[in-house]
């Protein structure tokens, strides 16, 4: 599913027009109208702090389309879009081993890279059991 698929999804489960979805992330309606018709094709992190918080929608799935659409009630949901990370670390206190684990990924090779995303899939995975 796209993200133009997502906020349209969006938008229609919780009867939102362009303009409240706009106010809501704190976003200028055009940029929600350009993303829903495909001209931007990422989403910032502020926006989607916005609809996770206010919504419980899951960040990863905000942001790339997958797992489900809303929060898990267990573990760490990431998210990350076009170098924009989220996070939700409420629900257990290794905040800090998590942001060093993020420092380092940025000089990881793209082969590390997958390897770790399929590792994360995993975790998912087993996290949603």
């Amino acid at each position: 599913m796209s993200l133009s698929e997502r906020l349209q999804k969006i938008r229609k489960e919780f009867n939102l027009t362009q303009k409240e979805l706009a106010d809501l992330v704190h976003s200028p309606r055009q940029r929600i109208t350009d993303m829903e018709i495909g001209k931007v094709k990422n989403i910032k992190g502020h926006e989607i702090e916005a609809l996770e918080k206010k919504y419980k929608l899951n960040p990863l799935w905000i942001s790339t389309g997958n797992g489900s659409m809303y929060q898990f009630n267990h573990g760490a949901v990431v998210g990350v879009n076009n170098g924009n990370i989220s996070i939700n670390t409420s629900s257990f206190n290794h905040g800090q081993e998590i942001k060093e684990i993020i420092e380092l990924l940025k000089y990881a090779s793209p082969q590390y890279l997958n390897m770790i995303k399929q590792k994360l899939e995993e975790f998912k995975k087993m996290s949603e059991e």
